[in-house]
């Protein structure tokens, strides 16, 4: 058994952390939940076609199953569930459960000192309910229970409390924690702090209050600089003013609730806490042998920041590769979003919206395995593209370069766009049946599609961002490809293809 994407995009990983300062002197090791041969000499070749065997013995890697490192310990390991949804449904066959398969699950996720990066093809929904690797990717990808009431004793208005810097943060925490969101007051990241940050799923949102005074050894040059710093890794702030805040509370509060809505943040579930992993009665080491904490993107997003110096590196964010995501976690705070991995970008909204991904507002509910396979390799291919440095011509004049960079930002931003709205997609629909088409145009849909009457059966079109074997691209920026999405089959649409004409586009077939 091989599965030549999951382990392509986990010794992608591997080469990139042996490049980074951030990982200078860290010892990393490979696990594969399955101990296929196969898999293992796959990986084994991969590593040593990308590294020099220098680099690494002198990083002692390590590539086995969880038996093989029994009693052995990394800074850093990478574990790779092999596995992917190859069923006609959509799900992952077999199963991984037992006290064998917790053992070996246990060995795997306890042999990291400082972080544990994990490589899985599926879904944690396409995971039978019952396989130990979904409680796993579940509990990765949540921000912890433990976490959900982060402020001890009571918070008020008009009493200091410790965990915050002023009163304004404690009115702003009261006013989020009153509609049922869950907050954290001082969330580190780094070197920064944030005033509040609001948890939902995999996703998050900094909120900076802005009051009449700065914190001690800061002033607003300083507060931009540390927004700046945390947006470039994927951040999103609301800054709200203490002196609009007082005047109008409403007002001033209404950018935060917009943002909230906008990134598909909600406020708590009334319902009973989902239990820890491992299941009761299991001889757990997970939580403290892992360090499991806390966090998109994730995202799921998630963002944060590279550690200063020698501490641990700190990370946590799923990746989509061809049938391969990965999730990584660290032993201080493993949910900590990761900075050059994903980006966390606003979804691409449907013609006429504005909101984010939501699964209730989408025409489509459910989308074949096919196409869903289809979307992933895109997303691949988008976050290859994204994390490409930009090429720039030999002999190239000072204009054209100026010209060129604008098309090159132009570019980036729409791939960034698209990746954002594709991992949203992805979160808010089902993997259904091949026969179950739905009747409307998806993402990763293939098209017939008849142009000013004028039917082209011989090709297929899709909507995508970059070029695919599968058919022709139609740009998801383009007029029509705005005027496609959603569309039923059999219906007439106007688009502008140019300033001065006017067409139409009949979808005739969707196929996957």
């Amino acid at each position: 058994m091989v599965n030549a994407a999951e382990a392509g995009a986990l010794v992608d990983a591997v080469v990139r952390c042996c490049a980074d300062p951030a990982y200078e002197g860290k010892t990393m090791g490979v696990i594969s939940l399955r101990g296929a041969k196969g898999h293992l000499t796959e990986l084994e070749n991969l590593l040593a076609e990308r590294l020099e065997y220098e680099q690494r013995a002198e990083r002692r890697i390590r590539v086995g199953d969880a038996e093989d490192f029994q009693g052995d310990e990394r800074n850093v390991m990478f574990v790779s569930c092999v596995n992917s949804a190859t069923t006609a449904a959509g799900t992952v066959p077999g199963g991984f459960n037992g006290k064998t398969y917790e053992q070996r699950l246990n060995v795997a996720a306890s042999r990291a000192q400082d972080q544990v990066w994990v490589f899985h093809s599926a879904r944690p929904e396409q995971f039978h309910e019952n396989d130990l690797r979904r409680r796993w990717l579940d509990h990765l990808t949540r921000p912890a229970e433990e976490d959900t009431a982060a402020v001890e004793g009571e918070v008020r208005a008009d009493v200091r409390h410790e965990a915050f810097d002023s009163l304004f943060q404690q009115k702003v925490y009261l006013e989020l924690t009153a509609r049922g969101h869950r907050v954290r007051p001082g969330y580190r990241v780094g070197r920064h702090t944030i005033d509040l940050v609001v948890e939902g799923g995999t996703r998050r949102l900094a909120v900076a209050c802005d009051g009449d005074a700065f914190a001690d050894g800061e002033d607003a040059s300083t507060a931009a600089a540390r927004q700046r710093d945390l947006e470039r890794v994927d951040w999103t702030f609301v800054r709200i003013r203490g002196s609009r805040f007082h005047l109008d509370r409403e007002q001033a509060l209404a950018p935060l609730w917009a943002e909230l809505e906008r990134l598909g943040i909600e406020p708590l579930p009334e319902q009973p806490e989902v239990p820890g992993f491992p299941a009761e009665g299991a001889d757990s080491q997970l939580p403290s042998a892992a360090g499991w904490s806390e966090d998109d993107g994730a995202e799921e997003s998630r963002e944060g920041e590279r550690p200063q110096g020698p501490s641990p590196v700190t990370g946590a964010a799923p990746v989509a590769a061809p049938e391969a995501v990965v999730s990584a976690a660290s032993a201080e705070d493993p949910r900590t979003p990761w900075p050059d991995l994903v980006v966390d970008a606003a979804p691409e909204p449907a013609p006429g919206s504005t909101h984010s991904v939501a699964r209730n507002s989408l025409p489509v509910q459910e989308i074949p395995a096919a196409a869903f396979h289809r979307l992933v390799r895109e997303m691949q291919e988008l976050q290859t593209a994204i994390d490409a440095p930009d090429e720039t011509p030999v002999d190239v004049d000072a204009a054209n370069l100026v010209f060129l960079r604008k098309t090159q930002a132009d570019q980036r931003e729409r791939r960034t766009k698209r990746f954002g709205f594709l991992r949203s997609f992805l979160d808010a629909v089902h993997v259904g049946r091949e026969e179950e088409m739905p009747k409307a145009v998806f993402p990763g849909a293939l098209l017939v599609l008849e142009f000013d009457g004028q039917i082209d059966e011989t090709t297929l079109y899709t909507i995508a961002e970059l070029t695919t074997e599968d058919a022709d691209v139609i740009s998801p920026s383009s007029p029509l490809g705005h005027a496609l999405m959603w569309q039923e089959t059999g219906r007439e649409i106007s688009y502008d293809a140019s300033q001065d004409r006017a067409h139409s586009v009949v979808v005739r077939e969707i196929r996957v």
